[in-house]
């Protein structure tokens, strides 16, 4: 698995986990739903400001979404 999948999955697992919407965290992290949803399945690449954001979102330091 490589990182984009990997990310997208723990990015995914945790956002369910605390209960948060797609639309919660987009809105949250100033992005797209659609690619926050692309993400998660690790159709795409996110950005290290991205993922900073979405760490941001779901009040988790950008090293839980990566490790």
């Amino acid at each position: 698995m490589d990182l984009a999948h990997s990310a997208g999955s723990r990015i995914r697992d945790l956002r369910t986990k605390l209960g948060y919407s797609q639309e919660e965290v987009a809105d949250r992290a100033a992005i797209h739903v659609l690619t926050l949803s692309n993400i998660e399945r690790g159709a795409s690449d996110p950005r290290l400001g991205t993922v900073q954001r979405i760490a941001q979102a779901l009040e988790l330091p950008t090293s839980a979404l990566v490790s």
